[in-house]
């Protein structure tokens, strides 16, 4: 469990003497300089814990690179964060006051083999007072699975309570336990002879997501909206810049999957302006071959806006010219020639 450090302890005592002082000086009159006095060593005491979290925080997270080195294996939402907090530690910045995102990606190399993708936030005040959020996904669980993988993590780490570090035992728990989870659950379907129900054939059916941002500069975010789409066999298009523009389309839950990524990295606005859902998932529902980043004719004094005209001409060149009214609220119209 998380524990006072000395310096902790002796600040606590020292506080403590000071209220009793405050209280055997204390006359009808508010003494002003014992109040000060308090404030001052409370403070003190807070900054003081909150460099802790902040060192112990980062000590996770070197600890998890050293685990998996690779380039892609440990992703954070924002980097900036990282620095600001390295920055805080050592006194050459102020205090980030923001919680921590990133995600872990590494495969489970046993009988399921399986890519796991564990999404960590980690609090401004975890772990002397707060807990960290995670959630579990994986491309071969199924709805039940991914529901109750995710409760036991809770309850994992609800028994590890509020002062301990957590990451190194969720990893670990994950390692011991998700093939057999995934396993025994399959094998209980398959006894019992679970055929495909509706939500299976829900599942199947196509869908294309429309989604518009206040801006898209981040190259993380625009690393990771390609990533995501070939991961989850989505094609479409990413429109950088500001405002920001993803248009995803496949099968039906592999698309909301991807907007539930997407929508818990930190934006300043982001939402599903249009939502296209058809029959049955095959290939004559697609009206883009791949996923790709796009832009046109970049302007402006920051570089970051493009031509609308264009992108009206190639969204219609694809036969979705009438979305461009549900993203932006205005009819399309071709650029001139």
């Amino acid at each position: 469990m998380f524990t006072l450090s000395p310096f902790h302890v002796c600040f606590i005592s020292v506080v403590g003497r000071c209220l009793t002082w405050a209280e055997d000086a204390v006359t009808d009159e508010f003494n002003p300089f014992t109040h000060l006095l308090y404030l001052l060593l409370l403070r003190t005491l807070i900054m003081s814990t909150r460099l802790e979290n902040v060192e112990l925080q980062l000590s996770e997270v070197e600890m998890l690179q050293s685990m998996f080195p690779g380039k892609d294996e440990v992703v954070f939402d924002d980097e900036v964060v990282i620095d600001q907090m390295k920055n805080y530690l050592g006194n050459d910045g102020d205090d980030p006051n923001k919680t921590l995102k990133f995600t872990l990606k590494y495969e489970l190399k046993d009988a399921i083999s399986c890519i796991l993708r564990v999404e960590f936030m980690l609090p401004v005040n975890y772990p002397s007072e707060e807990n960290i959020s995670v959630q579990v996904r994986c491309q071969k669980m199924s709805k039940l699975q991914y529901k109750d993988i995710n409760e036991e993590m809770k309850k994992l780490i609800d028994e590890i309570g509020v002062g301990d570090l957590c990451i190194f035992q969720i990893i670990e728990w994950l390692n011991e336990n998700t093939e057999n989870y995934i396993t025994r659950e399959s094998n209980q379907s398959k006894e019992a002879g679970v055929e495909t129900n509706q939500s299976d054939n829900v599942c199947q059916q196509f869908s294309r997501y429309w989604i518009y941002s206040h801006h898209i500069y981040s190259k993380t975010k625009r690393k990771n909206i390609l990533e995501w789409s070939k991961e989850l066999q989505l094609t479409g298009f990413s429109m950088p810049g500001k405002p920001g523009i993803v248009c995803v389309e496949g099968p039906m839950n592999n698309c909301e999957e991807f907007w539930q990524r997407i929508r818990r990295l930190n934006w300043k606005h982001i939402e599903v302006r249009r939502r296209e859902d058809g029959d049955e998932m095959n290939s004559c529902n697609r009206k883009f071959k791949e996923m790709m980043e796009v832009s046109f004719e970049v302007h402006g004094n920051r570089g970051n806006h493009m031509n609308m005209g264009a992108l009206f001409q190639y969204i219609n060149d694809h036969g979705c010219g009438n979305a461009f009214v549900h993203l932006f609220g205005v009819e399309g119209r071709l650029p001139e020639k």
